[in-house]
């Protein structure tokens, strides 16, 4: 069986439903490629400059999981662009991998987060409604 044959066998073996896996550059967290179905719980398709990718209070929390995923895997919730709301709450965890010889990736999952982790996060656990 090609190598290539039996990665998908494994990455296929471990999908679960709601979690959506996608590699990332490390260096700037820019999507390379979905692995499994595109997220479609936020808007993963923003790349103008004046938008950021990650809410601007966020980068505190980006900078923390940089430095813990260069040792093993990280986690956290992050706000997101959103489909129809300004930022998403979505968990990401997020794990270093060797594509080639010194050649890095981020292997992210991503799924809505649980009452529990927006809690954890100090994020309100309900959209509150506007009309």
């Amino acid at each position: 069986m090609p190598v290539d044959d039996l990665a998908q066998k494994i990455l296929d073996g471990l999908a679960q439903a709601g979690v959506h896996r996608a590699l990332v550059d490390l260096n700037t967290w820019t999507l390379l490629k979905w692995l499994d179905e595109p997220c479609p719980f936020y808007d993963w398709r923003v790349n103008e400059p004046d938008k950021p990718r990650v809410h601007p209070d966020d980068q505190e929390l980006i900078a923390a999981m940089t430095k813990e995923f260069a040792n093993g895997a990280t986690s956290g919730v992050l706000r997101l662009p959103g489909n129809d709301t300004d930022w998403v709450p979505v968990h990401v965890t997020v794990n270093r991998i060797e594509l080639e010889p010194e050649t890095f990736a981020g292997l992210i999952s991503l799924r809505l987060p649980t009452a529990a982790e927006l809690a954890d996060a100090g994020l309100p656990t309900a959209v509150p409604d506007s009309t």
